[in-house]
């Protein structure tokens, strides 16, 4: 939504394109002006596709780290055998 927002900021702001560049020619032709809107959208779907994966990622890390906090506090509360081997039998099933 963020991204959206700033690629919707010059509809409704005084900017003339959702980043803040300098450029070293005119900006005021309407062809040249869609251009680098455009090229200003791409790199916006960029970065927030890049963030996005990025915490997806991050997300991923931190599930596999509490299934195995929580495999870890089974086994140390194993009594029998029996509780070993299905705790080692889970462990196969994380790592797969």
């Amino acid at each position: 939504m963020a991204g959206l927002a700033v690629i919707c900021a010059p509809l409704f702001m005084s900017q003339e394109l959702p980043l803040n560049v300098w450029y070293p020619f005119s900006t005021k032709p309407l062809l040249r002006k869609f251009i680098l809107y455009f090229m200003h959208i791409c790199a916006i779907e960029h970065v927030v596709f890049c963030l996005g994966m990025d915490v997806m990622i991050a997300i991923f890390f931190f599930y596999l780290a509490a299934r195995m906090e929580i495999l870890a506090f089974e086994i140390e509360q194993a009594t029998d055998e029996a509780h070993v081997i299905s705790s080692i039998q889970k462990h196969q099933e994380i790592i797969e």
